[in-house]
């Protein structure tokens, strides 16, 4: 984390909140390695630093489903340009770590795709949003649906949800971006 932090995620298990985020750890000559980190706290006035939760360098865009899939903890992860899926019986070590999503040719999510928020548990399904990235590097949310059990069974969805069109989404660091990294359900509504 000497060059900073970003995107974090935070998923609530019983009393606890777990946050991951990408660590940037060091400046190569050919760019920035990046690091898949975990936090926790029970009142975000404390917080315990856990380190790196994935060992593979520039793995970005971790969230943690919030609660155990088949007696196992259970997050997404992206290794560009795929989303993946992996499990844990102790939040240290990961096994199991299989592409569940990839980038489609010729659609807005053609060159790289990432996590959002945690997932959210549906009558249906575990609901994802997550961002794509196409050739123009204009970044959409869409989203996908997962079988409960097997969170490796995808259904997505053709179309973004959201898409850059605010004078803010489309010039600032980064142009021509939406993007998000939780989302809140009041009252059957999903924000």
């Amino acid at each position: 984390e000497k060059l900073g932090v970003e995107d974090p995620r935070i998923t609530k298990i019983k009393n606890t909140y777990y946050i991951t985020y990408t660590g940037y750890c060091a400046k190569l000559r050919d760019g920035v390695v990046t690091r898949a980190c975990l936090a926790i706290t029970k009142d975000f006035k404390k917080f315990e630093r856990k380190g790196i939760l994935l060992p593979q360098e520039n793995n970005k865009d971790v969230v943690l489903f919030p609660e155990k899939v088949n007696g196992k903890y259970a997050i997404l992860h992206r290794r560009e340009p795929d989303l993946w899926l992996a499990y844990s019986d102790d939040l240290k070590t990961w096994t199991d770590h299989k592409i569940i999503l990839f980038p489609r040719s010729n659609k807005w999510d053609c060159v790289k795709i990432g996590a959002g928020g945690p997932p959210i548990k549906t009558k249906e399904g575990w609901l994802l949003f997550y961002h794509g990235v196409d050739q123009k590097k204009i970044y959409r949310l869409g989203a996908i649906l997962m079988d409960y059990d097997n969170p490796s069974r995808v259904f997505r969805y053709d179309n973004p949800i959201l898409e850059p069109k605010e004078r803010w989404e489309k010039k600032g660091l980064v142009d021509n971006v939406v993007f998000t990294c939780g989302a809140v359900e009041v009252k059957e509504k999903i924000f």
